[in-house]
């Protein structure tokens, strides 16, 4: 869902290409609450299968 404005119902803007480092902490907030952030640190969880 996106709003008025661009951004999603996450609260999270879509990138437009200004102010990276603000995005890209938004987005790793977002991936440790949701508890995906191992893709940040290149490891995948030990239940997880080479195709998920």
């Amino acid at each position: 869902m996106v709003g008025e404005e661009g951004g999603s119902a996450l609260g999270i803007n879509k990138f437009d290409g200004t102010d990276y480092s603000f995005w890209k902490m938004q987005i790793e907030d977002h991936l440790y609450g949701r508890k995906l952030h191992l893709s940040l640190l290149g490891e995948k969880p030990k239940k997880m299968s080479d195709e998920d």
